[in-house]
């Protein structure tokens, strides 16, 4: 399998910033912005082998394998031969397995009599055979429309200092379109090499055991140049449609914060209050698909979605304990809005034609069930207070300490319920035939089924503590004037309540940046350790799924000149640097959890960078 991906977007964004002093007093912040991306992922599957499924005089590949503990290692069969994988008069442009079933739909277009699918040898082949490929290929547009008024003034109200109201107003629509296409080599049900304009050589799977390479060709200028027949999927898969939606959201945002000084006893406390109210109406649309008898999809379009209003407070404080020393507390309650594909109104239905799911009675080992979204999902929220000590003991230098908890009040998972599928019966074909009487065809036994989708309530933690410094060695001795250490240390817990982790956190992460500043020289070299922590990748059909980065220690580096600090004053403003980002060519890993089964690894290398920027005074 050869496997390429092309990405190709198109991004506009206009905006207008205005800044009013209306009086002494009044100032209004008018902001305003507009954005427009297109965009097509296309993710092309291409098969190739040493003959076409079906064929009975096909060269094998035997290969014996062993679990080693970094993974699976291959060997050649100790008692076969094996054809050369890297040689192109081998390996052929063909669906080498029986994987075509899904094309069932098309049979009479592909096969439409016997003399159409009888291979060169004789061979009579059908459908099943003739997949040699598939491409996934969906299509996004997102229009983004955002405007903000914002007032502010100083004001003498006792305590409090300033004042600053506003609204906020977000229009935001996307849509995705769930192309995906069978593909069948137009030699089909015969085979042949890879065009020559297509050959890249030969790739190495030497760390797989598998010697002598394997070769390797352009897979997605092959389906580009129209050389394979395009058959759409969606026609067939009812999960085409039902992951092809739109979606509507609109937020409207009013806030009000004022800023207070104040004594507390002695001690001097400053910050601010704030709250923000905010109306969301979001819409979704989409289509509940099921196969039908024909095994073609038999669509309905569905609309659905919520309107509701939250309210969003918090609490800044400052306590100034002394001279350079300061303690901060912030308290919040914060939403993120619903990921736009959860949010989607589709409802797609399987049947299970095996014999036993047909005849049970019980709704969730029985053969129906659907996969859907959820138009009424409401924001992941939490509440969160954050506590830190920080001491500036010179211009530039201090150390800090900060300890804080987030109460996770919602979050999505998957849930399930029980649906009616009765309206989506098709006698005589939602069937299954009974494997003790050759010929009896039973109906379901229920017409209830197991739909699973997302749902909010989930709830979790996280807390942690941060450890934080800057220390400029000038401090310590005259010549050490410029050079300085900046460095941290974050350690983190947390879980949701189902005993998943929380996407994205780390237990241990820890930065560091060596840096030296003097006259125009600049100069740095920064260290970051990550753990690892969860995520997720595009898998199969390009659905999100789950798995474990293995986290990373990434070494950067930067040198650069300022003119203008550098005492050159005709060049003042110019600034030059080169940028090493990644320069120990750290890798990307990521698992299922078990380090010898590898889901993606990516290899980036080092990359630098050569800045010149000028700045007009």
């Amino acid at each position: 399998r050869n496997d390429a991906e092309e990405k190709l977007a198109e991004l506009t964004t206009v905006g207008l910033n205005v800044e009013w002093d209306i009086n002494e007093d009044w100032t209004l912040t008018f902001d305003a912005a507009s954005s427009q991306s297109d965009k097509r992922i296309t993710n092309i599957e291409s098969y190739s082998g040493t003959g076409r499924s079906g064929l009975a005089n096909r060269p094998m590949t035997f290969r014996t394998w062993t679990m080693m503990p970094n993974g699976v290692i291959y060997s050649p069969h100790p008692s076969q031969g094996n054809p050369d994988l890297a040689d192109f008069n081998v390996m052929q442009l063909t669906g080498p397995q029986s994987w075509g079933g899904g094309m069932s739909g098309f049979a009479n277009q592909v096969c439409p009599s016997a003399a159409a699918c009888t291979a060169s040898d004789g061979t009579v082949l059908n459908y099943n055979n003739a997949q040699d490929g598939f491409v996934n290929e969906p299509i996004f547009d997102e229009e983004l429309t955002t405007l903000r008024v914002e007032l502010n003034r100083a004001v003498d109200w006792g305590a409090f200092s300033g004042f600053t109201a506003g609204v906020y107003y977000s229009d935001r629509e996307k849509t995705k379109n769930n192309d995906g296409f069978y593909l069948t080599a137009p030699t089909f049900p015969n085979a042949e090499p890879v065009p020559e304009q297509y050959r890249l050589g030969t790739t190495d799977l030497g760390f797989l055991g598998v010697s002598g390479g394997m070769i390797a060709y352009d897979a997605l200028g092959l389906y580009q140049s129209g050389y394979y027949t395009a058959w759409a999927a969606e026609e067939l898969q009812a999960d085409r449609l039902g992951d092809t939606w739109g979606i509507s959201e609109k937020l409207l945002t009013g806030f009000v914060m004022l800023d207070f000084d104040a004594e507390l006893g002695s001690v001097p406390v400053n910050g601010n209050l704030g709250l923000q109210v905010v109306h969301a109406d979001q819409e979704a649309s989409g289509f509940n698909v099921i196969n039908n008898a024909t095994g073609f999809v038999d669509v309905v379009p569905v609309v659905d979605g919520d309107t509701y209003t939250d309210l969003l407070p918090s609490l800044n404080l400052n306590f100034e304990l002394a001279e350079d020393h300061m303690v901060r507390l912030g308290m919040s309650k914060t939403m993120t809005r619903p990921r736009m594909d959860d949010m989607r109104p589709n409802n797609f239905v399987s049947f299970n034609f095996n014999w036993a799911n047909v005849v049970s009675a019980n709704p969730e080992s029985g053969p129906w069930s659907a996969t859907a979204g959820n138009a009424k999902l409401k924001p992941l929220e939490a509440q969160q207070v954050d506590l830190s000590y920080e001491w500036y003991f010179a211009e530039d230098g201090f150390v800090a300490a900060t300890w804080f908890y987030k109460d996770l009040t919602n979050w999505h998972r998957d849930g399930k319920t029980i649906g009616d599928f009765s309206s989506l019966y098709i006698p005589g074909f939602h069937q299954a035939e009974d494997p003790n009487n050759p010929g009896v065809f039973d109906s379901p036994a229920t017409f209830l089924g197991v739909v699973e989708f997302r749902e909010d309530g989930l709830e979790g933690f996280v807390r942690g503590y941060e450890l934080q410094g800057n220390l400029p060695f000038g401090v310590l001795a005259g010549p050490l004037e410029g050079l300085g250490l900046i460095a941290s240390a974050s350690f983190y817990d947390g879980k949701l309540d189902d005993g998943a982790a929380v996407p994205g956190l780390s237990d241990e992460t820890y930065q560091s940046t060596l840096y030296y500043e003097r006259g125009g020289f600049q100069a740095r070299v920064s260290w970051t350790k990550r753990d690892d922590f969860r995520t997720e990748f595009l898998g199969l059909s390009l659905a999100l799924t789950d798995t474990i980065d293995q986290g990373a220690d990434l070494i950067d580096a930067q040198i650069g000149y300022d003119f203008g600090l550098g005492g050159f004053e005709r060049l003042d403003g110019l600034y030059i640097s080169l940028q090493g980002q990644n320069l120990t060519d750290e890798d990307t890993l990521q698992t299922t959890g078990d380090s010898r089964e590898v889901i993606k690894f990516q290899s980036f290398g080092a990359n630098y960078l050569l800045n010149v920027n000028y700045k007009f005074k």
